[in-house]
């Protein structure tokens, strides 16, 4: 027999109020925004090892580790060590930023670069470059030791 009472009042559903609890219970809000290469269990383990990593997480609103972390699956980036992106706390908000690795994510994925490349420029190495109507770069890595780095560049070849 069925208790009437229960169907017409059911026990209202716990608070999310960490970001422990808003992850497992928004876990269907996180898989809308992933794209299809990442699945949402992967996507909350990330985000809770980040959360567990970084203790001044957990003195920033959940809502706003929450909301960095459906930004990183809106954009496919992970959170984390490998450099795609970082949730980092600002007093109690935390923000999401990508990092350079997942930029080159974001501009591969996009489709519209056929090439791309970064490096360091070191004291020892042969560098030039001109601007202009024909611009050019060089750059002759140091055999051995190179010295300090003194420049990054990044070169794009877009479609």
């Amino acid at each position: 027999m069925t208790d009437i009472t229960a169907l017409q009042n059911p026990a209202p559903k716990k608070k999310a109020d960490t970001f422990p609890a808003m992850l497992d219970a928004y876990k269907t809000e996180i898989s809308r925004a992933l794209p299809k290469h990442l699945s949402p269990d992967r996507m909350a383990r990330i985000a809770l090892t980040c959360f567990r990593t970084t203790p001044a997480l957990a003195k920033c609103q959940p809502a706003s580790v929450f909301a960095a972390v459906i930004q990183a699956s809106q954009m496919g980036l992970e959170p984390g060590i490998l450099g795609q992106a970082y949730l980092i706390p600002y007093g109690q908000q935390c923000q999401l930023i990508p990092g350079y690795q997942g930029l080159i994510d974001l501009v591969r994925r996009s489709g519209k670069v056929t090439n791309l490349f970064a490096h360091a420029v070191y004291e020892k190495d042969q560098f030039d470059y001109c601007y202009g109507i024909n611009p050019d770069l060089t750059h002759k890595p140091a055999p051995g030791d190179r010295g300090d780095i003194i420049a990054f560049y990044a070169v794009a070849h877009i479609k």
